[in-house]
């Protein structure tokens, strides 16, 4: 998509910001990378103060996002609803006058800042795509306050796009190929006792069709395959060192769980015997090694369970769930 506005950045930093405070520059910068949110997303990551009650900070929420949308920063979204259901939470996404605040108070390219309304935003399936990624980065954040593990980054799929741009954006695996990096849902970084875990997490809402054959299958098969040529790169030690490749899976239901399940177990399979650099012995290590590599849970699970502590994720090969702290 081309940007809104191609005003350069100077332009933009002599204009007058609106009357804000780094709460809103940095509502504003979370908006810039999600492009939608919802009331309740955006009180639970901006406003969830320990000294407030939770009335407190949905009203104070509230009136902060009137004012906001008074002065022309965000805009308001009412979600489309059956006649089953009740009113859901309003969305915001970025307005003007939420350009000079971003390009002066957190450095962002206006260029890059695109304020045109997605198709059918009230009921777009990308725009329940995105909700339901913020709401997994809420319960991810909640869990490590639960027990006290430090979330040192979140970086949603834009924020990603932006560093993997023309050559950084690509690799070559062990055969010389060019290949372009994978691009997760949201990468995230935790902390506990000095040490660090890296996560890529992909969020699934069944628009990836597992019913179809292995061939037919390039979302899921091809995300598999391009993480693993990525970890076995040598852009990938240059970037992370030797950790570990971990990818988080989220779906919808058992069923749906275990197909993903079988195509990553078919397609690690694959990978391990095309590797003529492995002798016949090595294979089983190999295979079990790379399974690892993969983790799948359920939305309900992750929901309702700590995901951080509780036995909740599968892994090809075993037949209960695992923690995925130890």
């Amino acid at each position: 998509m081309k940007p809104t506005t191609n005003k350069s950045s100077s332009k933009w930093r002599s204009d007058h910001a609106i009357p804000h405070t780094e709460r809103d520059a940095d509502l504003l910068l979370a908006l810039f990378a999600k492009k939608y949110m919802s009331t309740s997303q955006i009180r639970k990551l901006f406003w969830d103060d320990p000294g407030r009650s939770q009335q407190g900070a949905i009203k104070a929420c509230q009136r902060r996002l009137r004012q906001l949308e008074a002065y022309g920063a965000i805009r308001r979204i009412e979600q489309a609803v059956r006649r089953t259901e009740g009113r859901k939470d309003d969305l915001f996404t970025l307005d003007v006058k939420s350009i000079p605040v971003l390009v002066n108070e957190r450095g962002v390219n206006p260029k890059l800042i695109d304020l045109r309304p997605w198709l059918n935003e009230e009921n777009n399936p990308q725009v329940k795509h995105l909700l339901e990624l913020t709401n997994v980065q809420i319960a991810w954040k909640e869990a490590c306050i639960a027990c006290d593990i430090g979330l040192e980054a979140w970086v949603d799929e834009k924020a990603i796009r932006i560093q993997y741009t023309n050559e950084s954006g690509t690799f070559f695996d062990i055969q010389g190929n060019t290949l372009k990096k994978p691009i997760a849902d949201a990468f995230t970084i935790l902390k506990r006792d000095e040490k660090r875990g890296y996560f890529w997490i992909e969020v699934d809402r069944s628009n990836i069709n597992v019913n179809l054959s292995l061939s037919d299958r390039p979302t899921i098969a091809g995300k598999v395959q391009r993480f693993l040529a990525w970890e076995q790169s040598q852009a990938f030690q240059e970037e992370f060192g030797n950790r570990p490749l971990r990818n988080l899976l989220i779906t919808r239901g058992m069923g749906r769980l275990h197909n993903m399940l079988l195509v990553t177990r078919q397609i690690i399979t694959q990978v391990v015997e095309e590797n003529d650099d492995l002798a016949d012995e090595q294979r089983p290590a190999e295979i079990q090694r790379l399974t690892k590599r993969f983790f799948f849970t359920t939305f309900d699970l992750f929901y309702t369970h700590n995901p951080l502590l509780h036995s909740i994720w599968y892994q090809v090969g075993t037949d209960a769930p695992g923690v995925l702290l130890g």
